[in-house]
């Protein structure tokens, strides 16, 4: 009840001492000033006031040991500015980029940065070979990964395939912050792998010896790495990816949900990926990763001069660096290790799954009328999910079909969707690589490219590999695990079914 009336009020209280109503009016008038000061709206102060304050008066410091100087030394800037925006006059905000990285990290790093820049994990030479001389159909000159071209319009079928690997594929190199999942967020070039991310934020300024994490930020969905955690990237329509709820922190933290299958042998052990890929492989030119025999062959690690390898009590033992534990060696003693050492390769018998996506199709859309891609939202990119989702959801502006180039970072018309005819793990694909050695196949190369223009015109429709291109290519699937009581079976299966042909076959 709100009383109006003066007097009404007094005949209310008049059984109330005077006292006792001053009392209750000067109570009343405190609680009011004490109400309107507590919803006073702060005042907030943009600029910096302490002279000298520079970057911590914003930025909390959080350096390493190895790396405790001032901000400016990497980022640059103005420490004497008295705003944020003059304090970020001249800043670079990635220094780690390879644009900035041999000044600001090859001041200490020479020699690292001199050759990590002529590794793969920069320029990534094998793989843009081996996907341009499959649809040339012969070798030709391969431009560097940062002369790669986007075309708006694409007139010629290799034109295509450049504006297809610098706007999809090359999502996971040095050059791109990766896309907007909650675990495939990375810094640029040297902080890749260097510096820790979580959920799409940098936690800190600590630079790291690289974690699976930072490996698997790159190598996830169908792709050697994620293997190694037992993962098999599930259907992109969601009719097929089951099932449909999960424990996890995040539902989907590489785009699309995952099978969870048998891990690697190695990887239950507490192997860790640079255990076996060390610096000399992923950040020089030396290409020679360890094999098989490095650790489980007697004569090969009596020879060794590894300083990780010992032999102790009768055993040899392998000392991980990385994470200080050190593990027993097995030795191969089966007689079959001899008999096919030269004809069979170890995975044909050791690898327990494979990746077999077969039929990729990849198809160019550069007009709006998108809704029948709605099955596709899900295809392991971010901005195909978040283009699709804006013609799904109607509860937003549709966004004009574009995607970035991955090295610059411009946008470009059109949009790379993505799907398979079929994807299976458990049928095994056999192949001879250039030994004539029996090795685990797959289909990287089994390509179908399609472009349709903003008139709804098909431009080109399903462009594979030339005839002669080896669309399956042999790899090592980093599934090992024992081989089992069949495994006599399984190689004179791979024996027969090549013996008359250099052609990869299925076991069905």
């Amino acid at each position: 009840m709100i009383i109006t009336n003066f007097n009404s009020m007094l005949a209310i209280l008049r059984p109330v001492h005077i006292s006792s109503l001053l009392y209750f009016f000067f109570l009343a008038l405190c609680l009011c000033f004490v109400g309107c000061e507590q919803l006073e709206e702060p005042q907030k102060n943009t600029h910096i006031t302490t002279a000298g304050a520079g970057c911590n008066s914003c930025h909390e410091k959080d350096n390493d040991p190895n790396h405790d100087f001032g901000c400016q030394v990497c980022h640059g800037g103005n420490v004497a500015g008295q705003s944020a925006e003059a304090s970020h006059q001249g800043m670079i905000a990635s220094p780690t980029h390879p644009d900035h990285a041999p000044l600001k990290c090859g001041g200490c790093h020479a020699d690292m940065i001199g050759t990590a820049s002529q590794s793969s994990h920069y320029r990534m030479p094998s793989h843009l070979a081996m996907v341009f001389h499959s649809f040339a159909g012969r070798e030709i000159p391969i431009p560097d990964i940062t002369a790669l071209k986007a075309f708006d319009t694409p007139e010629t079928e290799l034109q295509l395939v450049e504006d297809l690997l610098v706007r999809r594929c090359l999502r996971c190199h040095v050059y791109t912050a990766g896309d907007s999942f909650p675990a495939t967020r990375r810094a640029l070039g040297c902080g890749a792998c260097h510096l820790e991310y979580k959920d799409q934020q940098l936690v800190s300024h600590v630079f790291i010896q690289p974690s699976d994490q930072q490996c698997l930020s790159c190598h996830y969905g169908n792709h050697v790495g994620a293997d190694y955690y037992g993962r098999f990237e599930q259907d992109f329509n969601e009719e097929y990816r089951t099932p449909y709820t999960t424990t996890a922190d995040y539902f989907r933290p590489y785009g699309v949900e995952y099978h969870q299958l048998a891990t690697d042998i190695h990887h239950t052990a507490g192997l860790v990926c640079i255990d076996c890929h060390q610096k000399n492989e992923l950040m020089g030119t030396d290409q020679i990763s360890l094999t098989c025999e490095n650790c489980h062959d007697q004569k090969a690690l009596q020879e060794s001069t590894a300083a990780d390898i010992s032999f102790q009590n009768g055993e040899f033992l392998f000392h991980s660096r990385s994470t200080g534990k050190t593990h027993r060696l097995p030795l191969m003693q089966n007689p079959a290790h001899v008999r096919y050492a030269d004809t069979v390769g170890c995975h044909v018998c050791h690898a327990q799954w494979i990746f077999n996506d077969r039929e990729t199709h990849l198809l160019r859309v550069d007009h709006e009328e998108l809704e029948p891609w709605e099955k596709l939202t899900l295809d392991g990119s971010s901005e195909v999910h978040h283009i699709l989702q804006s013609y799904i959801a109607y509860e937003h502006d549709t966004i004009e079909p574009s995607m970035s180039h991955k090295v610059t970072g411009r946008q470009h018309v059109g949009l790379w969707i993505k799907g398979f005819v079929e994807r299976r793990w458990e049928r095994f694909i056999y192949i001879r690589d250039e030994h004539e050695k029996v090795q685990i196949g797959r289909t990287l190369l089994d390509l179908h490219l399609s472009y349709i223009d903003e008139n709804e015109m098909v431009i080109f429709d399903t462009i594979v590999p030339q005839s002669d291109a080896r669309v399956v290519t042999p790899y090592s699937p980093h599934t090992i695990g024992k081989a089992g009581i069949f495994y006599h079976a399984r190689i004179e299966a791979a024996l027969r079914l090549l013996s008359s042909t250099l052609q990869p076959r299925y076991r069905e």
